[in-house]
């Protein structure tokens, strides 16, 4: 009797073989053959799940994107204010192997992404959804009372994320200059920069009206 295959399973088998194909040997080098090799299975059991290459590498870059979002919801619902900011922060850096693999990945389609539009357009909404998932953890730590109430906070968001990501790339290329503990640092010293005020001054439970216009926007239409 023909063993039963958990197609869901498999699946993600062949996106996480990508994964570490791109890491390892960049976009170029994600050929059908090694990530299927990558993988322990015939390109034919490849080409069942994907069309070609190209729809392997849009649908692993989809995969990561997820992931990455997922992983930064995550942390920063453990805490409220400037510790669930900090923890959707801290969530972009390679910090461990997982974290490492994904800003691998991420740098591998950029390149990608400045010669097929496609590709640039999955990252434009990318860093779209990044951009809201950071106005609405800013706007929570100001109405906590924890950030000032003049704070830009779709400026401060596109800050923060491009804080994350040239650090996270420095980190791939130069691991002894950019440990763990400075790459966290780093975000810690940004994040008391920008005007974050004691409890005591404002009170834990003090709301502060923090709706840009393109928050406002995306409220409604998202």
């Amino acid at each position: 009797m023909p063993k039963a295959v958990d197609h869901d399973a498999r699946r993600a088998e062949l996106l996480a073989a990508t994964w570490r194909v791109i890491a390892r040997d960049g976009i170029e080098g994600a050929t059908v053959r090694r990530i299927s090799r990558e993988a322990g299975y015939s390109t034919g059991v490849l080409t069942h799940y994907f069309q070609n290459k190209e729809d392997v590498l849009r649908t692993a870059l989809q995969a990561a994107f997820s992931q990455t979002r997922t992983r930064i919801e995550t942390q920063a619902a453990e805490g409220r204010g400037l510790t669930a900011l900090r923890s959707g922060a801290l969530a972009e850096l390679p910090l461990d192997d997982e974290r490492r693999r994904a800003c691998e990945v991420r740098l591998g389609f950029w390149a990608r992404a400045t010669a097929d539009e496609s590709f640039a357009a999955d990252q434009r909404a990318r860093y779209f959804h990044l951009r809201r998932t950071f106005v609405q953890l800013l706007d929570a730590a100001c109405e906590c009372g924890e950030l000032t109430a003049d704070l830009d906070l779709d400026t401060e968001a596109e800050k923060i994320i491009a804080l994350c990501e040239g650090i996270a790339v420095q980190a791939l290329f130069d691991t002894s200059r950019w440990t763990n503990e400075r790459l966290v640092a780093a975000i810690d010293s940004h994040l008391a920069s920008i005007g974050a005020v004691p409890a005591s001054k404002t009170g834990r439970g003090h709301k502060v009206e923090r709706r840009t216009e393109s928050e406002s926007r995306i409220s409604q239409t998202h």
